[in-house]
């Protein structure tokens, strides 16, 4: 299975499923939670070749974290007024959240199998040796943006002070591409056709966002937007 077709797969469900992740968001935090316990609990496990498959894509290489992150970037650049951006925007936490938490799985799972290979002497190769770096600053930017987009820490917070904590978003989708740049790279060049898929299917996704994002600003700032304002009922506590 691509990226493109675990996007796709995960666009969907995200509209089918908006009123449950709205209704109910702790029960698909804890969903998240035991999708990273099925992935250590199954290390060394042999299952059964379809749902290993889809533990390899969705999970160890972190397809759904990723998917549902772009979900949210993308949220984020829609026209304000549309009917997508009103039907998505009040789940946007929540996503965020969730993408979060399985994020998080897939970022130890690496960690803990490279660092196991490193200390029984084997060095990875520097690719590797590089994602593996940037996989450790997006652990960071995971855990701020993540604890941030509780709502109930969000009542803590002045709304000014969350939107520069947030704007570090950016930072990290841009590391998103670099961490998977590091790891397809090389496959890609060598030949490797899924490899270069979803590398392309990656480089389009960024570049896209980044034009729709300035796109985004210019409008916001031709419209006299009050961003504060149109943030303010989250929950913030505006000091």
């Amino acid at each position: 299975m691509n990226f493109l077709l675990i996007l796709v797969c995960t666009i969907i469900g995200v509209f089918v499923l908006r009123e449950p992740i709205r209704r109910w968001p702790w029960v698909c935090y804890i969903l998240a939670i035991a999708l990273d316990i099925f992935l250590f609990a199954s290390w060394g496990m042999t299952l059964p070749s379809a749902v290993n498959i889809q533990k390899v894509m969705l999970m160890v290489r972190g397809g759904l974290a990723t998917a549902l992150f772009i979900v949210v970037m993308y949220m984020g650049v829609l026209p304000r007024g549309s009917k997508v951006s009103k039907w998505l925007r009040p789940i946007r936490a929540e996503l965020s959240i969730i993408a979060s938490f399985l994020i998080a799985g897939h970022m130890v799972h690496y960690l803990v199998s490279f660092g196991s290979r490193m200390l029984g002497g084997s060095s990875p190769a520097d690719n590797v040796a590089a994602a593996i770096i940037v996989g450790i600053i997006m652990m960071v930017f995971v855990i701020v943006l993540g604890v941030t987009s509780f709502r109930f820490v969000k009542r803590h917070m002045n709304v000014r002070t969350w939107r520069k904590l947030q704007s570090g978003a950016y930072v990290f989708y841009v590391l998103i591409f670099v961490h998977v740049a590091c790891m397809l790279g090389p496959s890609a060049v060598r030949g490797g056709t899924t490899a270069l898929i979803n590398l392309i299917v990656y480089s389009v996704i960024l570049i896209s966002y980044m034009v729709l994002r300035i796109m985004r600003a210019k409008a916001d700032k031709r419209d006299k937007v009050d961003l504060t304002e149109a943030i303010i009922d989250q929950g913030f506590q505006d000091k």
